[in-house]
């Protein structure tokens, strides 16, 4: 089991965009919905993502820290699979 602690704050966005199936938020925010060449964040260029709330990207730093808060995530694998191919 990998796992990030729960209550340690991470701020970022994902490489690539994949809006999964709970409806598009800004967990879903990527780097490759910026243009071309962005390599950093500025609150006067908006990405390209439809979200309830876009008034929140750029008005201040409590808003941005929203907007970029990255949920805590769990990975689990079989032992089984992390030892498959492995000779004894």
């Amino acid at each position: 089991m990998i796992q990030e602690v729960p209550g340690e704050p991470r701020f970022g966005m994902d490489i690539h965009y994949d809006p999964g199936t709970d409806g598009i938020s800004w967990d879903d925010l990527a780097w490759d919905l910026l243009p071309d060449g962005t390599q950093f964040i500025k609150g006067s260029i908006l990405p390209n993502i439809t979200v309830a709330d876009k008034s929140r990207w750029g008005s201040d730093s409590a808003n941005m820290a929203y907007v970029l808060f990255q949920k805590p995530s769990m990975v689990a694998v079989h032992a089984k699979e992390m030892l498959d191919g492995l000779s004894t």
